[in-house]
């Protein structure tokens, strides 16, 4: 194989999705194929794991699909699937910054900023400074999963800047001073959120798991260096959670995921005019549509109208955007909003966002990839891991041994045969 195959995973609370993408030398990027079904009921709730052993057994038979197409696609029936890259995306993820003082008594060097950042990350994993984010519905966590409790996890450190003797640096090696403010912004979660996601792939025990974070490969995909150095915020609008990753001057400000997606508006109208949820979904997709007319038609069995629709779905979008609005403060967004997800499909929902910030909304761009009919906002966070990947997640089937054993039989019989053949001649 000349070129990487890439294979990832995404469990989402609505789908479960695998892909493929071959990568070249040059990072070009083309989608192989995509394998996708409904996430079983009550198994995955706001990026959170219910049920291990239901989603490593789905995980499996996905993969294992993938693979099949993978070699019928490419004409090559030894290819085997040895890893994946999967998303940490739970509704517990979020951003902190942190900074520590240190006396310097010699230049600064890279080993020096190496231990500095060993301390802290001891430090941190150390304290309890895990903060819930409330909401209207309380603090989330406690009242949905039994396993509540305080500790977190730190899946991240990135480093965001540095301050010697009272000037702003990006970068202080071979720099002498005093005092060394250093700055980080740390990436946690729930430790369960870890713990859950371990447990699932010690079940897919042939497939070797590599982790990424799901707002970090999005934006290292979807969003332009431009874009990030003029202020931006990228918004990944799923069906359980809303995650949010912004930037600010070029540099990581904060990452946070609001316990509310697009199916809360399904529930929204199901509860509120009394309809099923398989009705009310099909009601909130409708509100893409681009004309009331083409409304009327698409729900000609339905007495409740649009207007009556948006009121909801405006409802719960207002409640939202005021969440996030609350957590970027007074960030001014000159780089524009970024939407991302499935529920990015409401146009609605772009508009409130462009009314209420001020700031240009763009749905994301698939310009990176080969183009293909896999391109649309809910499988952003599969493609995304595809383009952060690195490594090959594929190799050649290696022969079984009993194969070998035979086939070097054969071959010392065919040896044999022959010499003889030749003395044959000879003689």
């Amino acid at each position: 194989m000349s070129e990487k195959i890439i294979v990832a995973i995404d469990l989402g609370s609505s789908r479960l999705v695998a892909a493929a993408a071959q990568k070249d030398d040059n990072q070009k990027i083309t989608i192989v194929d995509l394998c996708e079904k409904a996430t079983p009921k009550n198994c995955i709730r706001r990026g959170v794991v219910c049920n291990i052993e239901k989603i490593a057994n789905e995980i499996v038979l996905l993969l294992k699909k993938l693979q099949t197409s993978i070699a019928n696609k490419l004409n090559d029936s030894n290819i085997v699937i040895k890893s994946f890259y999967y998303a940490v995306n739970g509704h517990s993820l979020r951003s902190e910054s942190f900074s520590k003082n240190i006396a310097i008594k010699s230049i600064i060097t890279a080993n020096t900023l190496k231990e500095i950042e060993k301390q802290i990350i001891t430090d941190l994993q150390s304290e309890n400074i895990f903060q819930e984010l409330q909401t209207s519905e309380g603090l989330f966590d406690a009242a949905q999963f039994e396993d509540f409790e305080k500790i977190s996890i730190l899946h991240r450190l990135i480093s965001n800047g540095f301050n010697l003797d009272g000037n702003d640096f990006d970068n202080v090696i071979n720099k002498r001073g005093d005092i060394l403010k250093v700055n980080y912004l740390g990436i946690r979660s729930k430790s369960t959120l870890e713990e859950k996601l371990k447990k699932i792939f010690e079940k897919t025990k042939n497939f070797s798991a590599q982790k990424e974070i799901a707002l970090l490969a999005l934006a290292e995909t979807f969003l332009s260096d431009e874009e990030k150095n003029n202020n931006c915020l990228l918004i990944d609008f799923g069906a359980n959670c809303t995650s949010c990753i912004a930037f600010e001057k070029g540099k990581l400000r904060d990452l946070f995921v609001i316990p509310f997606g697009s199916q809360n508006i399904t529930k929204d109208i199901s509860t509120l005019y009394s309809v099923s949820e398989e009705k009310s979904e099909v009601l909130k997709i409708n509100l893409s549509l681009t004309t009331n007319e083409t409304w009327k038609n698409k729900t000609e069995e339905s007495t409740i109208s649009r207007k009556q629709i948006e009121n909801v779905a405006m409802g719960r979008l207002m409640e939202i955007i005021q969440l996030i609005e609350g957590r970027i403060g007074n960030l001014e967004l000159n780089g524009g909003i970024v939407l991302a997800g499935g529920g990015s499909k409401l146009r609605c929902f772009a508009d409130l966002l462009q009314t209420k910030t001020s700031a240009k909304v763009r749905n994301i761009s698939f310009e990176k990839f080969t183009e293909t009919e896999y391109s649309k906002p809910e499988n952003a966070l599969i493609f995304a891991l595809l383009n952060c990947g690195k490594q090959n997640c594929c190799e050649q089937k290696e022969i079984k041994t009993k194969d070998k054993k035979k086939e070097k039989n054969l071959n010392n019989v065919w040896n044999k045969f022959g010499n003889k053949f030749g003395n044959m001649f000879n003689d």
